[in-house]
């Protein structure tokens, strides 16, 4: 008997070695190729299914809401959250926070390092900011403790800024709920946020440019917190609520320093 691909002689009951390289290679193939795709298909699949489930999250879906409707339309999305009853504020809130505590710790110390280094320039010296790092660590002031001392003032000027605008609301029977006024001021703090985001960036790179951002961000608060409190409520109020509300910034503005 001969082979009728090459023309081998075999025996009986013998297969020739080309035969079964032939079978060979086309299974080796397959495994070659199918192994990577049954390693990664499912951790893509699992990938891609828990992004599709995080963005179809009630939750997230408002958050992004809100915060594309205050970029587009601030003073309109402000109003709308004031209407707001949800626990949506309490996320708002608590990244605002970090983000403007982080931000002032940041500038507070590069402007320090500023006018530090200046006056030892001033003195023939040259000040690192490893040195200077290190120096406020050793008098107890490093990092972490101006960053509590910040999220310590951010977080009063929360708390009293949002006892006080309800307090607001129930002298004007406005009948606003706890909730909207916390959501209303959650709102109105989403720009300034955006700037002291902005702050904390340049306060690495040139911190008194940070300061007229802090600045912006203490303006456009103000400005927003104002608009969205004459839509606490139902009906419209009685007097003008200007200077009640110059009285209420200068309360919280003083309990927080």
């Amino acid at each position: 008997m001969y082979c009728e691909k090459c023309g081998k002689k075999l025996e009986d009951g013998e297969t020739c070695s080309c035969k079964t390289a032939e079978q060979a290679a086309p299974a080796a193939e397959t495994a070659v190729v199918a192994a990577p795709a049954q390693a990664t298909l499912p951790d893509t699949q699992k990938i891609a299914e828990g992004m599709k489930a995080i963005s179809s999250n009630p939750v997230v879906t408002e958050l992004i809401n809100v915060i594309k409707g205050v970029f587009k339309a601030p003073v309109k999305q402000t109003g709308i959250s004031a209407k707001r009853t949800d626990i949506l504020w309490i996320i708002l809130a608590a990244v605002e926070a970090v983000i403007a505590s982080v931000s002032i710790t940041v500038v507070l110390r590069h402007l320090l390092y500023i006018l530090l280094g200046s006056a030892a320039g001033a003195m023939g010296t040259k000040l690192s900011f490893g040195d200077f790092a290190d120096g406020l660590a050793k008098m107890d002031s490093g990092v972490w403790k101006t960053f509590g001392f910040a999220i310590l003032g951010v977080l009063i000027m929360y708390i009293v800024g949002t006892a006080l605008m309800f307090l607001i609301s129930v002298i004007y029977k406005r009948n606003a709920s706890f909730a909207s006024v916390c959501n209303m001021l959650a709102t109105a703090n989403l720009p300034g946020t955006a700037l002291m985001l902005l702050a904390l960036i340049f306060g690495w790179i040139y911190a008194p440019i940070s300061v007229f951002l802090m600045t912006g961000a203490a303006i456009s608060i103000f400005v927003l917190s104002y608009m969205g409190m004459q839509k606490l409520g139902e009906g419209k109020f009685t007097s003008s609520p200007f200077w009640i509300y110059i009285i209420y910034s200068i309360i919280v503005i003083a309990v927080a320093f």
